[in-house]
């Protein structure tokens, strides 16, 4: 008889311990998922961000490149290329 309680102690903790292990897995992999959704989310943003500085910075280079070519040439097309970027630059920087 206290061969079976012992079988069945044994049994019991051992399905215990099992599933108080795979529960603390759970837990673990959503905190890491979570972790990493935050960082994912932050080096998207971190890299749109600068991808809009470059292309601020392009468009300030081409805006100078253009404001000489029309100080030189006086040409139409200069100076509607100076009016497209400076549209273009007040759409993405306006609140």
């Amino acid at each position: 008889m206290s061969l079976v309680v012992f079988i069945v102690i044994a049994v019991l903790g051992y399905l215990h311990y099992r599933s108080s292990v795979e529960f603390e897995n759970k837990l673990i992999n959503e905190k890491l998922q979570a972790v990493y959704n935050y960082k994912k989310s932050f080096i998207e943003n971190f890299i749109e961000q600068n991808i809009e500085k470059v292309q601020l910075i392009s468009s300030r280079t081409q805006l100078r490149i253009s404001l000489d070519a029309y100080n030189q040439t006086k040409e139409e097309k200069h100076f509607k290329k100076i009016n497209k970027i400076i549209k273009s630059n007040r759409k993405t920087t306006s609140l």
